[in-house]
């Protein structure tokens, strides 16, 4: 990662979450996305790849999934992210560069870009087309 969390944070202000998510449906195939999650968790040792797993399933969920985070501005998501995953990783004893903290929230871009995929209604609620029809 050439950029540090600020330039990236300053690099997506303007954009939302829903745009980022609309960007991966539209560009990356369903198969294409399982694997770039499935490579970016290869860049955890084997040991962290559960438990980054574990986190991202219940953070999205919990912080991701509200109208704030999906239509409010991305610079604001990112560091909102981060600042959450450096607290679980004090408070568990982990150390994550900011390479890998951005590793872990694109794995959550990807599984909400994933799910989007799946679900017409999702992609509904998120304002997101999947091609030039739907």
């Amino acid at each position: 990662m050439n950029k540090s969390i600020d330039e990236l944070s300053v690099q997506f202000h303007g954009t939302t979450l829903s745009k980022l998510v609309e960007k991966h449906v539209r560009t990356i195939d369903e198969d294409l996305t399982l694997n770039a999650i499935r490579g970016t968790f290869d860049e955890f040792p084997p040991q962290m790849r559960p438990t980054i797993n574990s986190y991202t399933e219940k953070y999205v969920p919990e912080w991701w999934i509200n109208e704030k985070v999906i239509f409010g501005d991305l610079g604001a998501v990112l560091q909102m992210t981060i600042t959450d995953l450096k607290e679980w990783a004090k408070e568990n004893h982990y150390e994550f560069s900011e390479y890998e903290l951005f590793n872990i929230f694109n794995i959550m871009v990807m599984k909400v870009a994933r799910f989007a995929h799946e679900s017409k209604s999702f992609r509904k609620a998120l304002g997101v087309k999947k091609g030039v029809f739907s």
